[in-house]
């Protein structure tokens, strides 16, 4: 019986909160591996809200390069990364997107089954009603005040924090933060 190799799965980034109409990309990192060895011992399957798209980066259904795009990208001495796009993404996105990898067991030369090696997730939240999280920055520039920010963070009903930050550059206050 043919015992499982151990790999090392990374995936970034581990969340995402996004507006409405952006992309989310995430990588699915397996160093250790040069694509001849990914291609004959593993397979990577992309999962979005536990749907399947892929399978490496052949989409299950054609109608999926609307909504996703997928590519190994090119690999480095012995790491491979696959790159996942989710497109203009919606309310509906919100969920998780998750990289599966799993190891093409073979026995007597022939294959058997595939063995789950990681499952790494992103969880995906889109900013809206539900997820209000709202981000402005002001800087005032002028003679007497070279520069002047403030930052303000506005978390909703499932993150009650709200944040203010306030940076006063100038030349007798090299910097001054004042935080809330």
């Amino acid at each position: 019986m043919t015992q499982t190799q151990e790999y090392t799965v990374s995936l970034s980034p581990t969340s995402a909160m996004l507006n409405k109409g952006e992309n989310l990309k995430a990588l699915c990192n397996i160093p250790g591996l040069s694509s001849l060895e990914l291609i004959s011992t593993l397979k990577v399957r992309w999962y979005h809200n536990n749907r399947q798209l892929t399978s490496l980066c052949e989409f299950e259904e054609p109608s999926m390069t609307n909504k996703y795009a997928c590519s190994v990208l090119s690999p480095q001495a012995n790491n491979i990364s696959l790159e996942f796009t989710l497109l203009d993404v919606h309310k509906a996105d919100a969920g998780t997107l998750t990289c599966e990898v799993l190891e093409q067991v073979k026995e007597g030369g022939k294959w058997v089954r595939d063995d789950p090696v990681a499952k790494k997730s992103v969880a995906i939240k889109i900013r809206g009603k539900d997820n209000p999280e709202k981000s402005v920055a002001i800087k005032i520039r002028g003679k007497d005040h070279p520069e002047k920010s403030v930052a303000i963070k506005i978390r909703g009903k499932d993150h009650p924090k709200k944040s203010v930050a306030i940076k006063i550059r100038g030349k007798d206050n090299p910097e001054k933060v004042c935080s809330h």
